[in-house]
């Protein structure tokens, strides 16, 4: 995936409410808004965190 590409996926994360972000240094660090999340797709998070993993 291309850099552009990554920053257009966190811009519209980021507009939406659903993630923060914080730069140190030459670093971007980006949290997960859980309660934001849950409440913008219910269900969701906790359905993929407790599917197993299929290959």
């Amino acid at each position: 995936m291309s850099k552009a590409t990554r920053s257009h996926h966190f811009a519209v994360l980021r507009e939406a409410g659903l993630i923060e972000q914080r730069d140190e240094g030459p670093r971007r660090y980006n949290r997960l808004r859980r309660p934001e999340f849950d409440r913008a797709s219910p269900g969701l998070l906790d359905l993929i965190l407790t599917t197993p993993e299929r290959r």
